[in-house]
């Protein structure tokens, strides 16, 4: 079906049927219904997404003596050239100002309409993290064949030419229109327009008129909180987001409170009793709501959020409360955290009853037990149930070879996508055995064989002084951790040993710094702007000589991204040629990339070049008394690797040519058989001290035997395989055990094991 879609829309599209098309509208009804005096709306059809073309959204318009002011713009650019020519119809004034309620997609599609008639746009504040996420690519994909020929190849994300994050006043033709910024309530980001001369509300998406709202991930605390306000004024009428203008404003705000209070109630019941969600659901009375549109739609997804972020809330008392908590330390209110603390949730008789019952059903160990079979054992999947925001707050989680942080409530929907293999051996464990005990409860229910429940829980395997690994160990920054001296003049800010995160701010990967008598070389910008920015603050804390270089270690976004700060500082950036080929070719993508990632810690960082393009494979970066090199010793792990070589100190700063803690990745341009020959000119160098681009200073012995020796067991199984005239699924199931215990394992070995395979197939 999306195929056939697909070629309408190219057809449309050569037949001239585009966004900016007036003679090709999309056959909808669509009437310019007067509210008041300076407010007009049209009102889409009650339904899902794609149905009615389109249009199931509202977008209105305020008319003044000097131009028109618009909230929100529909879900097509067709739709929006309709609105367009209805306009025309009641006023020859220009439309100014597109205010936007919301970066939800059936309200913004429209946008580029009236952007290329030069409006300004003026969206709230968290807009962006919509904007820089990877759904709203993909959503915008599935549009263009879902919604074909309206949403098309013409069709784009266009973003605000600025973000309100606080209440303010536009005036135009006399006309006074107050931005009301809501925060994070439905979406990442609304605001509601009060047209103070007409007490007319355009509330957005804070209010579906006869139809069930779309919770998604909205904060529905916030929700609620803004909704009571707002039902304090004195308001003529109200244009919602979806369905007919009211009225009676005040009756319309009690409907929509009333559901998500419904939510809120049965959802924080089930919690507070510890039901399953499934059981919960579908012992709900939904009676007064089953007959609104969109309830077969919405409803059961709208349940399953709400329980999900109360039973956040909820089982979290050691958490200021927030609906959807967020990584670090803060709440989805922007209000600091509360200090967080051990003691377990009071709980409800019935809940301790159901405790009771499952801890009869299910295997409990202790941390001498737990110890035990981590060692004999380990390839068990240890499962942390509480919500990241505890995790980072509280200490950490487990260090364990093979670790997941997957929330209860979770578990019930979505375990079988994270663990397919149902004989896997799991362990289970929360903070005080309340949510985990119903967690291994529910694995046993769906049909896994071997699971057992941590008793004892994290705060008792901390206190025993067992290993933990921690989420972000320098909360007051945006570093992972706080800078280390290895020795006397060199220091390194040792990054997470997984994958860039939120919580890590993307680091992770080592940003080391040299402080000597004339300046300071830095190796790796960092992923961000303000990554390099918390970096050069450490720096300034413990000398007053400037950046002089900083040198990137390859062409990956942890590496080089956040150069434009450094350039800013007057700081010459260095980069070999083979790394910045890669930057050009494939640069566009990994910052979109890191974008979608980091959202708003994003901030300011832009792609740039490097200063110095180093050709050659060494460079001479001696300042003052310090002799140091560039240097480029040949392929290894990414084109253009380079490293630090300090000579007089035989301290090296490898780079991604040097792993030891976690899991070395290989690319489809990493060519394994040169990286060890490579590996014999990093030995000559005879390093006492070695920097490696991951993990923990260390010595050349500890490298060898996690790089070299790696890549040497790797293909040497391989080629076993390839002899044997196996196949691709006999290469991953080749042994690598004895790498077990590294980080980042379970998401490297298949994927080395295959990328091995592949290269020496052709060798």
């Amino acid at each position: 079906m999306r195929i056939i879609a697909a070629f309408f829309a190219a057809l449309c599209l050569t037949l001239g049927l585009n966004a900016h098309a007036d003679d090709k509208l999309p056959p909808v009804v669509m009437e310019l219904i007067k509210v008041s005096e300076h407010v007009y709306y049209v009102q889409g059809a009650p339904g899902a997404a794609t149905q009615n073309h389109g249009f199931i959204s509202n977008a209105a318009a305020i008319v003044t003596d000097e131009g028109v002011v618009l909230f929100d713009t529909l879900g097509t650019p067709a739709l929006a050239q309709l609105f367009l020519q209805k306009l025309k119809k009641i006023t020859d004034k220009p439309v100014k100002k597109v205010i936007v309620s919301h970066y939800h997609a059936d309200h913004i599609y429209g946008l580029q309409v009236f952007k290329d008639l030069g409006a300004e746009i003026i969206a709230p504040a968290g807009a962006e993290e919509y904007l820089n996420s990877e759904n709203a690519e993909t959503l915008l994909a599935s549009r263009r064949a879902d919604l074909a020929p309206w949403v098309n190849a013409h069709t784009r994300l266009v973003k605000p030419d600025r973000y309100v994050d606080g209440n303010e006043e536009i005036t135009l033709g006399g006309v006074t229109i107050k931005l009301i910024f809501n925060g994070k309530a439905h979406s990442d980001g609304d605001q509601s327009v009060l047209v103070e001369p007409d007490g007319v509300l355009l509330i957005g998406d804070l209010i579906f008129e006869g139809r069930v709202p779309f919770v998604g991930d909205a904060n529905t605390k916030i929700w609620l909180e803004r909704l009571k306000d707002m039902a304090q004024g004195k308001l003529t009428a109200m244009v919602p987001g979806h369905g007919p203008m009211s009225k009676n404003p005040q009756e319309v705000i009690k409907t929509t409170v009333q559901y998500i209070e419904f939510l809120r109630e049965t959802m924080g019941k089930a919690v507070e009793d510890m039901i399953p969600f499934d059981e919960a659901y579908a012992a709900t009375d939904w009676g007064d709501f089953i007959h609104l549109p969109a309830f077969d739609e919405a409803n059961r997804r709208n349940a399953y959020q709400v329980y999900l972020s109360l039973e956040q809330e909820g089982m979290q008392p050691e958490a200021e409360n927030t609906d959807t908590p967020t990584s670090g330390t803060t709440t989805t209110n922007d209000t600091p955290a509360a200090a967080p603390a051990r003691e377990a949730p009071a709980l409800t008789e019935q809940a301790k009853q159901l405790l009771d019952e499952v801890n009869k059903r299910i295997t409990n160990i202790n941390t001498a037990e737990l110890k035990d079979l981590l060692q004999k054992h380990p390839e068990t999947q240890l499962i942390d149930v509480r919500t990241p925001q505890e995790i980072t707050l509280l200490g950490g989680s487990i260090d364990a070879p093979r670790h997941r942080n997957l929330l209860r409530g979770w578990l019930e929907m979505h375990a079988t996508e994270q663990l397919p293999d149902k004989n896997t051996p799991i362990v289970v464990y929360c903070g005080v055995n309340q949510r985990s005990p119903l967690a291994a409860d529910t694995l046993m229910k769906l049909g896994y064989t071997n699971v057992k429940n941590y008793a004892d829980g994290f705060f008792a395997w901390k206190d025993a002084g067992l290993p933990v690994s921690e989420n972000d160990k320098a909360l007051d920054s945006f570093l992972y951790s706080k800078p280390v001296e290895v020795i006397p003049g060199v220091w390194s800010a040792i990054g997470a040993t997984a994958p860039p995160t939120y919580d890590n701010s993307g680091h992770n990967n080592n940003l080391s710094f040299v402080i000597t008598d004339a300046g300071v070389v830095v190796m790796n910008a960092g992923d961000n702007y303000l990554l390099a920015q918390a970096l050069h603050d450490e720096i300034k804390q413990r000398t007053d000589q400037p950046v002089k270089y900083v040198l990137l270690e390859n062409g990956q976004g942890h590496a080089m991204l956040g150069m434009n700060y450094w350039q800013e500082q007057g700081a010459k950036v260095i980069m070999h040629q083979d790394a910045w080929h890669e930057v050009e070719q494939r640069g566009a993508d990994i910052i979109a990339l890191m974008r979608n990632r980091s959202r708003d810690k994003a901030y300011r960082t832009e792609l740039s070049k490097p200063d110095i393009i180093l050709s050659e494979d060494s460079m001479d970066l001696s300042l003052g008394s310090w002799k140091m090199q560039a240097l480029r010793i040949g392929a290894a792990h990414s084109p253009g690797d380079i490293m630090l070589w300090m000579p007089e100190k035989q301290l090296l700063i490898s780079g991604d040519v040097a792993f030891h803690e976690r899991l070395l990745p290989l690319f489809e341009d990493t060519d394994t058989d040169a990286w060890i020959e490579t590996w014999a000119k990093l030995e000559a160098l005879k390093p006492t001290h070695i920097i490696p681009g991951h993990g923990g200073p260390t010595n050349l012995a500890e490298v060898t035997k996690y790089t070299k020796d790696y890549l040497v067991h790797l293909r040497t199984k391989v080629g076993e395989v390839l002899e044997s005239g196996g196949t691709l699924q006999d290469a991953y199931k080749i042994d690598q055990s004895a790498f077990a215990h590294l980080d980042t394992f379970d998401e490297l070995a298949l994927a080395n094991a295959g990328m091995v395979f592949r290269e020496m197939e052709f060798e």
